[in-house]
């Protein structure tokens, strides 16, 4: 939808309004501090607008530094306070990987110099869930718990849930449930809700079936 600009009488009619959702007044016509009230509400929109656009902005404030604005950040029912910092030093020549993660319970602020490298942070082979998997697909249940739908060893659609220990980063997973007793290939999962999940796969001649899973405890048809 086109955003379209008052007309002139349009624009004359707010002349002395103040507007109820913002609490913006407009300046009147004529009046002789227009300037003064023109200053008042470019403060008021100022106010409006930068408590969302600097949270957490980062800004050159030096040849080689930079600063975080301050912010808050809701993680379920836990919110942490960043306060702003300033004078924080950047290497110069090089990419810099500036972000802010979670970390003994506060947003710890990190400045990566390096190329990403990624290692396995599990001290054993991978786990291994299943004989036979296929195509599988994974959908994310909570911070620790995966949704894991797949095709069995004769092409049965199973579901699982993968479980992830971040102490030591190791699996286990639950007694798979089979969703669909048949032919089950390229399973789809999408969250509807926290126990609720869509699941769609390629079944036989090709067609294309979809239902919901649902987690209570375990998970059930």
């Amino acid at each position: 939808m086109a955003e379209i600009e008052l007309t002139s009488t349009e624009a004359d009619a707010l002349s002395g309004t103040t507007d109820s959702e913002t609490d913006f007044k407009y300046h009147t016509i004529a009046e002789s501090t227009y300037y003064t009230e023109g200053f008042r509400q470019r403060h008021r929109v100022l106010a409006i607008l930068k408590t969302l656009g600097n949270r957490f902005r980062v800004y050159k404030d030096g040849t080689a530094t930079f600063g975080v604005r301050a912010g808050k950040l809701d993680d379920g029912d836990t919110t942490y306070t960043y306060a702003a910092t300033t004078g924080q030093s950047l290497t110069n020549d090089q990419t810099n990987y500036i972000y802010l993660s979670i970390a003994s319970g506060a947003l710890a602020l990190t400045v990566n110099t390096s190329d990403w490298t990624i290692t396995r942070a599990m001290a054993d082979p991978y786990y291994q869930f299943s004989d036979a998997a296929g195509s599988l697909e994974l959908c994310q249940i909570d911070a620790t718990s995966f949704l894991c739908a797949y095709g069995g060893g004769g092409q049965d659609g199973l579901a699982t849930v993968l479980t992830v220990d971040t102490s030591d980063w190791s699996l286990s997973h639950g007694a798979p449930f089979t969703f669909e007793p048949g032919i089950c290939a390229e399973p789809v999962l999408c969250q509807i809700d926290a126990q609720h999940y869509l699941c769609g796969h390629t079944g036989s001649l090709d067609a294309g079936y979809a239902g919901v899973l649902e987690l209570s405890g375990g998970i059930l048809p």
